[in-house]
């Protein structure tokens, strides 16, 4: 069963590819200097922007959006419809769950845990191990500590 996915071009905008295999498209992700390592998995109808990288075992769940030059670190998991903005790096073995958005140049620690549409603003800092809860905001440039947990807004 042939996949669909869209791949950010030089001008911005994102072209739709259908393939069977993701190393079907080994040309055009060259083009675009998109890295996409072995076993990830990479759903239908997902969007990767110019240069991300993609480490190993990673999978990115359908509609999810992949920002230019975002950073998926290995064994990542990302839900269905999250939105990982560009200059995003996320650490190994960190889940992103459902709808939730990372904000643009955000770090996630490996083995953080983002919650259901939970919203982390752009330049926040998230340590290793960390867990924000369904439906948090985490404003912008905020920094949380390895193994902290979140539940709710940290907005005032």
């Amino acid at each position: 069963m042939k996949k669909i996915i869209y791949l950010q071009d030089e001008n911005g905008n994102f072209q739709k590819y259908e393939y069977e295999n993701i190393s079907d498209l080994n040309e055009e992700l060259k083009k675009r200097k998109i890295t996409i390592g072995n076993n990830a998995s990479i759903e239908n109808n997902a969007r990767i922007g110019d240069s991300a990288m993609i480490e190993n075992n990673a999978r990115i769940g359908a509609r999810a959006k992949i920002g230019a030059c975002a950073t998926i670190g290995a064994g990542v998991k990302i839900g269905a419809n999250a939105t990982i903005e560009a200059w995003v790096t996320i650490g190994a073995g960190a889940k992103i769950e459902v709808g939730a958005t990372i904000g643009e140049g955000a770090t996630i620690g490996a083995g953080a845990k983002i919650g259901v549409r939970a919203k982390i603003g752009a330049g926040v800092k998230i340590g290793a191990n960390a867990t924000i809860g369904e439906w948090a905001n985490i404003c912008a440039r905020a920094t949380i500590g390895e193994g902290a947990t979140i539940e709710k807004d940290n907005c005032f």
